[in-house]
């Protein structure tokens, strides 16, 4: 005789949720979403025009303000301890605390550099001209405040 399952006692086996575009697209990294951006751009010109509107939005305006803001607070984070640990006699040579300084400044300065170059690159100079007086403008009160 043959025992008969009342529906209840079954549970069915839940297959696991396909995730959803919008988790696959928050779990990409940022070279894989390029990646993508630049398929969908080569596959739909109106596309590509749309992701290039976008992108001028996040660009935004660079404000000499925040540019400077921004240098100032990174030049503070600058340890003088992390001048001594990279200065004084090493295997290959010597190096002076003052050159060790600057090479600390240039490392602080280079991204700001490198959105100097985009901007100019892009065709942009009204922003690579805002960019480089946030820079002059943050080293100055970095200066005047130090």
């Amino acid at each position: 005789m043959k025992k008969k399952l009342r529906k209840s006692a079954v549970k069915s086996v839940a297959r696991p949720k396909a995730p959803s575009p919008s988790t696959l697209l928050e779990s990409l990294t940022g070279l894989e979403a390029l990646s993508v951006l630049k398929i969908l751009a080569e596959r739909d010109e109106r596309i590509a025009r749309e992701i290039d509107a976008v992108a001028g939005e996040l660009l935004g305006e660079t404000d000499v303000a925040d540019v400077a803001a921004s240098l100032k607070d990174e030049l503070e984070s600058l340890d003088v301890d992390d001048v001594f640990d990279k200065s004084g006699a090493r295997r290959d040579g010597y190096v002076d605390p003052g050159e060790a300084a600057f090479q600390m400044f240039e490392e602080a300065l280079a991204p700001f550099l490198r959105d100097v170059e985009r901007y100019r690159t892009l065709g942009k100079p009204e922003h690579a001209s805002a960019c480089c007086l946030g820079i002059l403008q943050g080293i100055y009160d970095f200066d005047k405040d130090s």
